[in-house]
């Protein structure tokens, strides 16, 4: 099962995935966290969005 929440930053997204991968039994993964890792580890992908989060 794939879902992919796009919503303005404060409307619940991160609220809601947790709640609906805890009903699934399916992983939470948020975008923006995966992201900020590359940044943090300065790979290329982090280094061409770093400046967009």
């Amino acid at each position: 099962m794939k879902v992919l929440m796009i919503a303005p930053p404060g409307a619940g997204k991160g609220t809601q995935g947790v709640v609906i991968a805890e009903h699934f039994g399916i992983p939470h993964i948020a975008t923006g966290d995966l992201l900020r890792d590359h940044v943090s580890r300065g790979t290329e992908l982090g280094q061409q969005v770093e400046s967009q989060l």
